[in-house]
């Protein structure tokens, strides 16, 4: 199964939440039957496990992101027992605090069957950034036997949808 953005093109797409997180943003709500809030994080865990747990592909391509995305993503991706590739492709904004997150995450095992992680990313001046050149981040790939190589033309989207449907892979679409 894949992770696809069925949201607004061009929004930013955000970080699912883990369970734990999830639930202390359901505290700051106000139910009118305060067992409400017990089913709906009960809901939101069941699903994300799920859906998380099924994800062959995720694909986070010119998000924006900075480091502070990085850090949620790696509370996530013990959930990625089934994750192969992973794109963080053309995030200028991420750096080498984020790759030495993400580096540090693999090393501990996280996305257990990662095969291929997409990390390039130039600054406006062409150059690659300190996230694309960081030395931890490949020794831990390498470590791992993941590869690193960007997801030219990757995007997100439904047309993406259209091509695994033609493959007959299991999709899964969430839109945060």
């Amino acid at each position: 199964a894949d992770i696809i953005d069925v949201g607004t093109p061009g929004a930013k797409m955000l970080v699912p939440l883990t369970p734990t997180a999830f639930d202390e943003q359901l505290n700051k709500c106000v139910f009118t039957n305060g067992t409400d809030s017990a089913i709906v994080s009960g809901l939101y865990r069941k699903t994300i496990e799920e859906a998380l747990s099924q994800a062959h592909e995720m694909r986070f391509v010119k998000q924006g992101w900075t480091d502070d995305e990085i850090a949620e993503l790696v509370n996530v991706l013990p959930l990625c027992t089934e994750l192969r590739r992973l794109a963080l492709d053309d995030n200028e904004k991420l750096t080498a605090n984020g790759a030495k997150a993400l580096a540090t995450a693999l090393g501990e095992g996280a996305a257990p069957k990662l095969t291929h992680l997409g990390h390039q990313a130039t600054t406006a001046r062409g150059k690659l950034t300190s996230f694309a050149r960081s030395q931890p981040l490949a020794a831990a790939c390498a470590a791992r036997g993941i590869v690193l190589k960007p997801f030219a033309g990757m995007t997100l989207g439904l047309a993406g949808t259209a091509m695994r449907a033609r493959r007959k892979q299991p999709t899964v679409a969430i839109a945060f």
